[in-house]
């Protein structure tokens, strides 16, 4: 496998013939990107994604970690996906889509049980078989594939599944953004090019960064998590685009994924105990009526730092809350506190 210094991704992929070529027009074949070591993007012989101008690994510091790690790679280890903007061309919304996103987005207000999620799923999948390039459709598939994934999935490989398609239909929706699209054409990482994003692609820069950090979390091993590292510090660069857009944007999600990644790093990484409770603290401050801030505070502050009162305490609350009346998403809060019920049944189990 080499490395090839930042180009466009389709001039290079044309290049090296149909055989490479990753769902393009006109080709049924995956082009599967990898994350190296030091999370350059690696491809099969003469595909894109290495640093630009950059031709060299860093050296590590044992040749067992660097042997490991090959074997690790070579075995799908590294976080995995056919990037999103090669799967669709945005095209802009006829009219006829009007009615079906309509219809669409009664059917979603409900998605309270897999089914009725899946439900919602496929109507927004018919939506784009109409409008491929609607910003609405991309965005709520890539939001629903992330509650899939989190909420009605049990078995790693399937939250995989879930978590994958949520980042490709993300990055599909950024793609939409002519600027954008031309930046990673032109060879620049996904952050790189999220600086020309706006507050249009909020939701999809969030479920992004929502979908990288549970596919890191939940569905690698932990052995896998040094050779991926870099996703996370992928995640904080769009992280702060967003908070340059709106730090408050949608009942405090910002602040609260700001607080999950720094509880979630360890400290040689950048994990900061203090900085995460100040972030899930502006969360609630943000929205003190939303599910979410509580409900992740429980269930990852509270765990972690071994504050079982406290870890009632939110969780209790999150339950007492009618789900169709708080800030956060009906789909969502059914999630939540069935989540929430659940841990404090088995509350034994975290202290």
């Amino acid at each position: 496998m080499a490395r090839i210094k930042g180009q466009g991704l389709r001039p290079l992929l044309r290049k090296m013939g149909p055989d490479a070529v990753g769902d393009l027009p006109g080709s049924g074949k995956m082009a599967q990107t990898q994350i190296d070591f030091d999370g350059w993007t690696r491809t099969p012989e003469g595909a894109a994604g290495a640093a630009p101008g950059s031709g060299r690994r860093p050296k590590l510091p044992l040749l067992g970690v660097v042997a490991l790690g090959g074997v690790l790679c070579l075995h799908t280890a590294c976080m995995s996906w056919t990037r999103g903007w090669e799967l669709g061309v945005p095209e802009a919304v006829p009219a006829q889509v009007t009615a079906t996103l309509e219809a669409t987005r009664t059917t979603a207000l409900e998605a309270d049980s897999r089914d009725r999620l899946l439900a919602a799923i496929a109507r927004y999948q018919e939506v784009l078989a109409m409008a491929p390039g609607n910003l609405e459709a991309l965005s709520r598939l890539s939001e629903y594939h992330c509650l899939l994934g989190a909420a009605y999935s049990q078995r790693r490989r399937n939250k995989a599944d879930a978590y994958i398609q949520a980042i490709q239909y993300a990055e599909r929706a950024m793609s939409t953004n002519p600027q954008f699209r031309q930046a990673i054409e032109r060879g620049q990482s996904l952050p790189e090019a999220a600086a020309a994003l706006t507050l249009d692609e909020m939701d999809a820069m969030h479920f992004w960064v929502t979908g990288v950090s549970y596919y890191f979390k939940e569905c690698l091993n932990p052995i896998r998590y040094p050779f991926n590292m870099t996703w996370m510090s992928r995640s904080t660069q769009v992280l702060e685009r967003m908070g340059e857009l709106d730090a408050d944007w949608s009942q405090g999600a910002v602040h609260f994924a700001w607080g999950i990644y720094y509880l979630a790093l360890p400290k040689f990484a950048g994990g900061d105990m203090e900085k995460s409770a100040e972030n899930l603290q502006r969360t609630l401050a943000v929205a003190p009526e939303s599910l979410l801030g509580r409900w992740g505070r429980a269930k990852y502050f509270h765990v972690k730092t071994k504050n079982r009162q406290g870890f009632e305490d939110d969780l209790r609350w999150v339950l007492e809350q009618d789900p169709r009346a708080a800030a956060s998403p009906y789909p969502w809060n059914v999630y939540f506190q069935r989540d929430a019920k659940r841990m404090l049944d088995e509350v034994d189990r975290y202290f």
